[in-house]
């Protein structure tokens, strides 16, 4: 079997656009949309704490710091209207401006119907009156109201303003225990909403995680052959985490700093329509910045993801080869390898640090552009009564709020697009043909097996069969030899449809072996390669393959394939766990348990490729005795390179370069002296000078 990997994976990137990423990886999330609707809704109950926050700040400062009142300097019919309309903001001749509009406070600020001078508002007591008298303080009493002018509270010694501002204290105190119920609600909404999406993360994840298992599980092996085993491993593990980090914390949080700009803005608006929009003279320079970052962030984030699946696809083949890198002594070989995929895989996070390291600090610099507009023209607004001091220090919380998500962008893009580049490469793996599954043919197969005139290639460049045909009769043993590279894997692969033939057809029991049900098909057969892969699970295991198949059949197999005995010696049975590959097995070992793997399943057609390679002489001996009763009854096609070891079966075939140029029995070919009779005794030779 030809392995050709295709390391230019980078080729087929950059094809699917971002938003059909999105789309694909979205459906992954339709059955769990109603927690996501709960998280959307814990969403507007944080952002609603969150922004009413720094209101409250501004109401405590405006209302139990700063003074409340001014005095009507002068009246007309306007203020009668306004006297009339708002009677709770009045008390005589003066205003109680928390009580007014901005807009209206503003429009009488402007034609000063105001005076210059701002007074504290007190509720009129005994207490009040006694600091009053002792102090001699200027002030004026109206309807049971008393306004001091603000210059005239510094005249006080702290105990008496302490007294005179009681009131004041509880408007503060009462605005901190506000301040202090939202704080602690937002922390609940907060935990919740974390918590909740999370759990809808971990779901999605999950999905994805078994879609693409399955997805690899239906794959052909032709598509194994292009892909290096690291990069596939990347797609379920590295690149499936990626995908968990948008919908964790990106995709929600997008939603909230959507909810929080707007709401800021809002909010903004209302308190200050003028400071708004000077602020907002960013906006266009932020913009500018955003779509300059995502054009560069975008192709140094698809280069990193594509060095760091390479550096993964070296380093486990780098891992699963370790023991002839050390027969080899080629440590300081791959080292070096490793060395210059390392070097890339810095290079690319480099560039990608490059690209980040210019976007935050102009960010910042934005931000801090904004604190000095606020701090300019809102100290000008407040020196001109347009707006109070609580409004200033609510809107450089609210632009702290408003570039906080914006701060965060350069993250959460970063998160985006590792998550789209892993994205894209996850839809490519899901998007790949599966195997096919056309076959309607469910029912037992014989075992009769035919070529005829069968072409195959695994890529049209080069035809590896040429015109093969031949014929197994049911019940039958046909042995297929001929150089490396002839073609005697690519046949047994055929027949096992691991590929499919280009030209000729291929039959079971006179019927096209496309037309069977793949996996009925698959049952039927039993393979035995030369390369025996073993789980890390038990023996029991790693002989039923999680197929439901009691003890003792699995003992029976055992011991027909005399593998029964090395297995009572290991510590407990069939139950013992072996190591990763069969790494605490000999190769002849793990031979023999690939032969009890086969002969469980009481396989109608038996193929051994290369099956007695590596086995010593003493087990060749008892496999050839085991192969005497794991054949019969059952078609059979042994590959083999010991021809020593085919002699008694019932048809040899030869192939050479892709062609069928020799068949019949041993006898029959050594009689023709052409090539099985050259292979033959090269081999008969080199054998004899070994046993010298």
């Amino acid at each position: 079997m030809r392995r050709h990997f295709d390391v230019l994976e980078e080729k087929r990137i950059g094809k699917i656009k971002d938003i059909d990423i999105f789309r694909k990886l979205i459906e992954f999330s339709k059955p769990y949309k109603h927690i996501f609707i709960f998280c959307v809704l814990l969403i507007f109950a944080t952002t609603f704490f969150q922004l009413g926050m720094p209101y409250i700040m501004k109401a405590a400062i405006d209302r139990g710091l700063m003074p409340t009142s001014k005095k009507l300097i002068k009246t007309d019919a306007f203020t009668q209207k306004i006297r009339k309309k708002y009677p709770k903001a009045f008390v005589g001749n003066f205003a109680l401006l928390p009580a007014l509009p901005r807009a209206i406070k503003k429009d009488m600020e402007v034609k000063k119907y105001f005076s210059p001078a701002s007074y504290f508002a007190l509720s009129e007591n005994a207490k009040v009156d006694s600091i009053l008298n002792i102090t001699n303080l200027s002030h004026i009493t109206q309807n049971n109201m008393v306004f001091i002018p603000q210059n005239q509270m510094y005249k006080l010694s702290p105990h008496n303003l302490g007294i005179l501002r009681w009131e004041h204290y509880r408007t503060l105190l009462k605005y901190s225990l506000i301040y202090l119920g939202f704080l602690l609600l937002s922390f609940i909404f907060t935990f919740l909403q974390v918590y909740f999406l999370q759990y809808f993360g971990q779901l999605v994840i999950y999905d994805l995680r078994m879609a693409i298992y399955k997805k690899i599980m239906k794959l052909p092996i032709s598509y194994f052959d292009k892909n290096p085993t690291g990069r596939i491993v990347t797609r379920a593990t590295n690149d499936v985490n990626a995908i968990n980090e948008m919908f964790s914390s990106v995709l929600v949080y997008t939603i909230k700093d959507f909810f929080l700009l707007s709401g800021i803005l809002i909010i903004m608006f209302k308190l200050s329509p003028s400071l708004s929009i000077k602020i907002l003279l960013l906006v266009p320079f932020i913009i500018g910045l955003s779509f300059v970052f995502q054009k560069y962030a975008r192709k140094a984030y698809r280069n990193v993801r594509m060095k760091l699946s390479k550096l993964n696809a070296f380093t486990q083949e780098s891992v699963s080869g370790i023991e002839v890198v050390h027969i080899f002594y080629a440590m300081k070989k791959m080292i070096k390898r490793y060395k210059n995929i390392n070097h890339e895989l810095y290079k690319a996070n480099i560039e990608q640090m490059y690209v980040y390291a210019f976007f935050r600090p102009l960010m910042e610099m934005m931000r801090v552009v904004a604190v000095a507009m606020i701090v300019y023209f809102g100290g000008r607004g407040i020196l001109s009564n347009y707006i109070t001091f609580g409004t200033l220090v609510a809107f450089l919380s609210y632009i702290d709020m408003f570039f906080s998500p914006i701060r965060d962008l350069a993250e959460k893009y970063n998160i985006l697009q590792s998550s789209f580049a892993a994205g894209e490469r996850i839809i490519l793996l899901l998007n790949e043909e599966e195997e096919k599954q056309e076959g309607k043919i469910e029912r037992d197969i014989q075992g009769e097996i035919e070529f005829d005139h069968v072409w195959f290639s695994y890529n049209n460049d080069r035809w590896i069969l040429k015109d093969v045909s031949f014929k197994v009769d049911k019940g039958k043993t046909v042995a297929i030899v001929g150089p490396t590279g002839a073609g005697k894997t690519s046949t047994i692969s055929l027949l096992a449809r691991f590929y499919d033939n280009q030209k000729g057809k291929i039959k079971i029991d006179d019927e096209r072996l496309k037309d069977y049900n793949i996996q009925k098909l698959r049952r039927e057969m039993a393979f035995v390669f030369q390369d025996v892969f073993i789980f890390k699970k038990d023996v029991k295991k790693n002989i039923a393959l999680w197929d439901d198949i009691d003890d003792k059949e699995i003992e029976e197999a055992l011991k027909i394939t005399y593998s029964k005995e090395f297995v009572e010696r290991l510590p407990q049975g069939i139950h013992t766990k072996l190591g990763e590959r069969g790494i605490t097995l000999s190769m002849g070992q793990r031979q023999l348990l690939s032969f009890a793997r086969a002969l469980v399943r009481k396989p109608k057609i038996l193929v051994l490729d290369e099956a007695t390679s590596n086995i010593d002489t003493y087990t060749e001996h008892l496999i050839e005795k085991a192969l005497r009763n794991l054949i019969k009854d059952r078609t059979s096609i042994i590959i083999a390179h010991r021809l020593s070891t085919i002699k008694n079966a019932n048809k040899i075939m030869v192939i050479l370069e892709g062609k069928l140029v020799e068949e019949g029995t041993h006898q029959e070919l050594m009689k023709k002296n052409g090539v099985y009779a050259k292979l033959y005794k090269i081999q008969f030779e080199l054998s004899q000078k070994e046993a010298v």
